[in-house]
C-alpha cells in the first residue's frame, strides 16, 4: 500500500510539474492573442479553471489542447513564427504527458497542409498533401479529422477524405460491433453512432461537391484557407464525385456502403451510383426496395408461374419504389434483361395501401411496356440459350404483352366512363326548361348514371383489372359494346 502511495505522488509531482512548464511556455507568448480563437464557453471555462483541474480532470486535458492547438497555430499558420519541430520539441520534453507522439504527427500534417494550401505549384501541393496523409494514416483513431478533411477537401485530395474517415471507423470499432447481434444495444447503438459520424465526412465532401450544404459540419479549428470549390467546373466536379465513389467501393465495409448508396440517392447521383456501385449494390436495391423475387434469384431453373408472379402483388410503398426503379436501369445496364422485365413488371403490378401513392394507369403502362421490351430483348439476346431458358423469356414476353393489352382496354373504359360521367352532368346542368314528372325522373336516372361511371372510373384508375372484371364490372354495365367486342376478340385470340 505504502509502495502505491508512493507511486501515485510521484506520478501526481511528475504531472503537477509538466503542468507548469505548458503554463510557463504559455506565458513567453502573447496569452491574448492566443486564446482569442477560443469560443467564449472555451474561454469562460479556461477562466474558472483551477491548477486542480489543469492536472487533474479531463476537463483540463481538453483545456491544455486548445491552448496547444493555439500556440501551434501561432507557429505554423499563415502568418506563422516557426515549425512544428521547433515546439514540438519543447512540448514532448517538457510535458509529454499533454503532448505524445499522436499529436506530434497530427500537427506535422497540420503543418504540410498549411504549406500546401499556400504554395501554387500544383506537384509540390500534391506532395505535401500526400505527406500530411502519410502523418494521419498512423494515428486515424485520434486525429481530429473534421478538421483536417475539411482542409484536403480544398487541395482536392480526396484519397485522404475518403480514406482516413474510414480507416478511423474501422480503428473505433476495431470488432464490427454495429453488426453484432449479441451485444448490448446501447453499444451497438453507440457504435454505429461513431461510425456514421465518420461516414458524414464523406458524404459532405460529395455533398459540397454536388453544390450542398452539409448538415452536420462544425466550425473547424485551422481551417484559414479559402475553398475553391466554386471555382470548379462541371466536369472537375464530376470527375472528384466518381474518384469518391471509387475509392469508397473499394472499403470492404458494407454498412458504409449503404449509407453511401443512400446519399448517393439522395443527391441525385443516380447513374453515378449505377455505374461505379459495388458488388453489393444489388443486394442494397434488392434488399430497400423489398428484395423481390423468388424468380429472380433462381431464373435459370424456375419457370415463371402464375403462383410466382402473385408474389409481385404484395403492397410495395413508394419510398420503395425508386430502389426497385435503380435496380431496374441496373439489369438494363448489365443487359440482364429478364431480371430488368421482372422488375417493371413488379412496378407495374405494384399494390399501394395509401391511394395516393398509387401510380397512374400512364405510369403503370409505360413500366409494362418498358418490360414488354426488355423480354423481347431477353428471347433475342445472342449467344447459346439453352430451350428452358429461351421458353421462359417467350412465355414471360406474351404476358406481359397479354398484360399490356388489357391494361390499354382499362385505360379506355375509364376515359369512356369520365366523358359519360361529365356528359350528362353537363346535360343536367343546362337544362331550364319546366321539368314535367317523366323529365325529372329522367334526370335522376341519369344523375345515378353519371355518379357511378365517376365512381367506377375512380376505382379503374386504383389498380390493374382482369379481362374478366373489366369485362363483367364496367364495360357490360355501362354499354360499352365495341370494347367488349374487342375484350372478346382478344380472348378467343389467347
Amino acid at each position: 500500500m505504502e509502495v502505491r502511495a508512493m507511486e501515485c505522488l510521484r506520478r501526481l509531482l511528475r504531472r503537477s510539474c509538466e503542468a507548469l512548464f505548458l503554463l510557463q511556455l504559455i506565458s513567453h507568448h502573447h496569452v491574448t492573442r492566443l486564446v482569442q480563437g477560443l469560443d467564449s464557453s472555451l474561454r469562460q471555462r479556461l477562466l474558472q479553471l483551477t491548477f486542480n483541474q489543469l492536472v487533474c480532470s479531463e476537463e483540463g486535458d481538453q483545456l491544455a489542447m486548445q491552448l496547444i492547438s493555439r500556440l501551434m497555430e501561432y507557429y505554423i499558420g499563415p502568418d506563422g513564427r516557426g515549425t512544428v519541430d521547433e515546439i514540438s520539441t519543447k512540448l514532448r520534453e517538457g510535458c509529454p504527458s499533454y503532448f505524445n507522439e499522436s499529436d506530434y504527427k497530427y500537427f506535422l500534417a497540420v503543418e504540410c497542409l498549411e504549406r500546401a494550401s499556400a504554395t501554387v505549384n500544383a506537384g509540390e501541393r500534391e506532395s505535401l498533401a500526400r505527406d500530411a496523409f502519410n502523418h494521419l494514416t498512423k494515428i486515424p483513431e485520434t486525429a481530429d479529422l473534421s478538421t483536417v478533411c475539411k482542409r484536403f477537401e480544398d487541395l482536392r485530395f480526396y484519397e485522404a477524405v475518403v480514406r482516413l474517415p474510414l480507416q478511423k471507423a474501422q480503428a473505433l470499432d476495431p470488432k464490427s460491433d454495429t453488426i453484432n447481434g449479441k451485444i448490448d444495444p446501447v453499444l451497438r447503438d453507440s457504435a454505429l453512432a461513431q461510425r456514421e459520424q465518420c461516414y458524414e465526412i464523406i458524404m459532405n465532401a460529395l455533398r459540397n461537391l454536388k453544390g450542398e450544404v452539409g448538415q452536420k459540419g462544425t466550425p473547424k479549428a485551422f481551417d484559414t484557407s479559402v475553398s475553391v470549390s466554386a471555382a470548379l467546373d462541371p466536369a472537375s466536379r464530376n470527375r472528384f464525385i466518381r474518384q469518391i465513389i471509387q475509392l469508397s467501393v473499394q472499403w470492404p465495409d458494407t454498412g458504409f456502403h449503404e449509407h453511401l448508396y443512400r446519399t448517393l440517392i439522395e443527391l441525385g447521383l443516380e447513374n453515378e451510383l449505377l455505374e461505379y456501385g459495388g458488388s453489393d449494390l444489388v443486394s442494397f436495391l434488392q434488399s430497400a426496395g423489398r428484395k423481390p423475387l423468388q424468380e429472380v434469384q433462381a431464373v435459370a431453373s424456375v419457370t415463371p408461374s402464375p403462383s410466382s408472379l402473385r408474389d409481385l402483388e404484395a403492397p410495395i410503398p413508394s419510398s420503395q419504389t425508386k430502389y426497385l426503379d435503380l435496380l431496374a436501369k441496373y439489369y438494363v445496364m448489365k443487359r440482364q434483361h429478364f431480371l430488368a422485365a421482372n422488375i417493371l413488371y413488379r412496378l407495374a403490378e405494384r399494390q399501394c395501401t395509401n391511394a395516393g401513392e398509387a401510380p397512374t394507369l400512364e405510369q403503370r403502362c409505360q413500366y409494362l411496356s418498358n418490360a414488354v421490351l426488355q423480354a423481347k430483348s431477353a428471347s433475342s439476346s445472342g449467344g447459346p440459350i439453352n430451350s428452358m431458358r429461351n421458353t421462359m423469356d417467350d412465355d414471360l414476353s406474351d404476358m406481359l404483352e397479354a398484360k399490356l393489352a388489357v391494361l390499354r382496354f382499362q385505360m379506355r373504359i375509364k376515359e369512356d366512363l369520365e366523358l359519360m360521367a361529365s356528359r350528362l352532368e353537363a346535360l343536367q346542368g343546362s337544362e331550364s326548361s319546366p321539368i314535367d314528372q317523366f323529365t325529372q325522373g329522367n334526370q335522376v336516372t341519369d344523375a345515378e348514371i353519371a355518379k357511378a361511371a365517376r365512381d367506377k372510373a375512380k376505382e379503374l384508375a386504383l389498380d390493374l383489372k382482369s379481362i374478366t372484371q373489366l369485362y363483367n364490372d364496367y364495360a357490360v354495365p355501362f354499354k360499352l359494346w365495341e370494347i367488349c367486342l374487342e375484350m372478346l376478340n382478344l380472348q378467343s385470340i389467347q
